[in-house]
């Protein structure tokens, strides 16, 4: 599995899991566990994020390219 394919799959993992925190939590977002993963969740999209254009700047593609 590629860096990027393992990003993706960690962060789907952890908004699945962010997703059944806030119903168990009766959708309080201020709560401190909800804020807490929210913000794991943030930093692995940032990372994600950074980790493609790293990749794709290599591959000689501009962000903001059409890939389709």
């Amino acid at each position: 599995m590629s860096g990027l394919e393992e990003k993706r799959r960690k962060i789907e993992e952890v908004r699945r899991s962010l997703s059944q925190l806030v119903a168990d939590k009766q959708h309080d977002l201020s709560d401190r566990e909800v804020i807490q993963l929210s913000s794991d969740l943030d930093r692995l999209i940032v990372e994600y994020e950074q980790a493609k254009k790293f990749v794709w700047g290599k591959c000689g593609i501009k962000t903001g390219d059409n890939l389709e």
